[in-house]
């Protein structure tokens, strides 16, 4: 027994010394936690106002390793999330993700850096991503109050890399509503990826990105006859320091973007009318003011906005917006309290018949704790 420790001590030996000597390794991870009182009134619930508090480890907390070799690099990274499985991360009914223990994989991929690019293939975010708010509340800024980001914010993708110029192929979204297309939605088909492709300039002190997407599925009948549904997105993005002070600031527009998998608080899918598929069209904006106060805290106010028009409806549209106020105290490297205000305001949806529909509101309020470790 004591020889065959020392033989597989000597093999783990070996093991770690050619990992060490092939790439450089570094863990990481970050603790986080969520304090708020969230209020909902009953427009939102669509029943009556509703009262909780949110006291749990946030779905945010994280743990990864990236590899970093000559040509050859890669990272893994998982998270914990509150929702047992199948159910939707934000789910009030199972928060506490210390409770259930729930893992998920956010990102794993790997890249090879060719020469004249890098190719990289594996599961990371889109190019179809720009963080502009720093509210953590709803785990990804302003993202679905007119934001720039995926419901499902890291997909598999072939991406290849050219200095600034980025092209990615994504796996293909059919997403939609169970009625948005109508007798077409007994099947859906695919036949291309998504494609993304996103340009980046920086001009000291300020940063821009661009990004274009595009996606096509078929809505199949009971007589296998087939529609398409074809999605657009473009957004843009800017981000300017003025010594303590800062703006960052994204515009998109999207045809039939819930198809196309955005993250949105309003319908962007196309809906069946009439014979035929009508595009959903849709404006998004998300703003950012910070101030760094000193280099132990930075105050920020932001806002989102959502508008989407449907073609061949009427008067249909369906308006959001939220505001959030956050300072961030950094008490110690890596040790970061965030106070928050966001209030959430899913305005009012306008009928094909010209009524008007409140939807309500949502107000949340606390503490967003976080300690990164290496």
């Amino acid at each position: 027994m004591k020889k065959l420790i020392i033989i597989f001590a000597a093999l783990a030996m070996v093991a770690a010394f050619t990992a060490s000597a092939m790439a450089d390794v570094s863990l990481y991870g970050s603790a986080r936690f969520n304090t708020y009182n969230v209020h909902q009134d009953k427009e939102w619930t669509g029943t009556y106002s509703d009262n909780d508090t949110q006291w749990r480890m946030g779905n945010l907390s994280r743990f990864g390793a990236i590899f970093k070799g000559d040509t050859v690099s890669g990272r893994f990274e998982i998270d914990a999330r509150n929702g047992g499985a199948g159910q939707s991360p934000v789910d009030s009914n199972t928060d506490g993700a210390s409770g259930l223990g729930n893992l998920r994989l956010r990102l794993l991929y790997g890249t090879w850096n060719f020469g004249s690019g890098q190719l990289l293939i594996g599961q990371n975010y889109p190019l179809y991503n720009f963080a502009i708010s720093h509210i953590a509340f709803t785990t990804g800024g302003l993202q679905n109050w007119g934001g720039v980001a995926y419901a499902n914010p890291r997909v598999s993708q072939i991406r290849f890399t050219f200095g600034d110029f980025k092209v990615a192929f994504i796996t293909p979204d059919n997403k939609h509503t169970a009625t948005s297309l109508g007798t077409y939605g007994v099947d859906t088909d695919t036949t291309l990826p998504k494609i993304e492709a996103e340009y980046d300039l920086k001009i000291d002190p300020m940063a821009f990105q661009l990004v274009g997407g595009w996606q096509s599925f078929d809505g199949v009948n009971a007589t296998d006859q087939s529609k398409s549904v074809t999605s657009w997105v473009v957004a843009g993005s800017g981000k300017v320091h003025f010594g303590p002070a800062y703006v960052n600031l994204a515009l998109s527009y999207r045809v039939n973007g819930g198809n196309y998998g955005v993250w949105t608080n309003v319908d962007e899918n196309a809906t069946f009318v009439n014979g035929d598929f009508a595009d959903t069209k849709t404006i998004g904006l998300v703003g950012a003011l910070g101030y760094k106060v000193s280099d132990m805290i930075t105050l920020e106010a932001s806002a989102g906005y959502l508008k989407a028009d449907y073609d061949n409806q009427g008067s249909r549209d369906d308006t959001a917006r939220a505001y959030g106020f956050l300072a961030q105290i950094h008490l110690a490297p890596g040790v970061l309290i965030q106070p928050e205000v966001l209030i959430m305001d899913k305005d009012k949806a306008t009928l094909a018949n010209g009524t008007e529909v409140e939807q309500g509101k949502e107000t949340a309020i606390g503490v967003w704790w976080k300690i990164d470790f290496k």
